[in-house]
């Protein structure tokens, strides 16, 4: 959804129509605003989002859902770091980095 009127919620994943938000757009969006430092609640924003979608395995795939794969995981992880946070290793580790 990198089109769309700000004002009006994203849709929900749609990975069949390509649609809605996924975690490659929001690990950008999130990099993106820790960078300017001035919007902490929108990057805690994205960074929840992220991780309601951290698969079993501790990976990210491009919708919610979907299998992880190692593009998206990365993005993920350069999220966390960017916005100052330590990511997973891992199993067992699923919500520790979202603190």
């Amino acid at each position: 959804m990198a089109y769309r009127d700000i004002a009006d919620p994203c849709t929900a994943p749609d990975p069949n129509n390509f649609s809605g938000a996924d975690n490659d757009s929001t690990s950008l969006a999130v990099m993106a605003l820790a960078a300017l430092q001035t919007y902490p609640d929108e990057v805690a924003g994205g960074l929840n989002f992220l991780a309601r979608w951290q698969e079993p395995s501790g990976g990210f795939a491009w919708y919610g859902g979907g299998d992880a794969v190692p593009n998206s995981t990365s993005l993920v992880v350069a999220a966390i770091v960017s916005a100052g946070r330590t990511p997973p290793p891992g199993d067992g580790c699923k919500t520790a980095w979202t603190r």
